[in-house]
């Protein structure tokens, strides 16, 4: 395991993490539970090393996640 991370995310906060890594690949899991469950909205992007959007590692809330949602 890389990160194993639980944090507390606020109504209409951002929050940003960065993590580094020379993986042939990874997986993230996010567990959203609480009263806002159905409301809260994840993206995640992933970056080169100098900073540079990769369109190949991004998942975004609205788009269908693979396995039937």
């Amino acid at each position: 395991m890389y990160v194993n991370e639980l944090i507390e995310v606020l109504p209409n906060q951002v929050v940003t993490r960065n993590y580094t890594t020379n993986f042939v690949a990874y997986e993230f899991l996010f567990n959203v539970s609480g009263l806002a469950a159905n409301v809260t909205e994840i993206s995640v992007w992933g970056k080169t090393s100098s900073g540079e959007l990769v369109d190949a590692h991004r998942f975004v809330s609205a788009e269908p996640s693979g396995s039937g949602g």
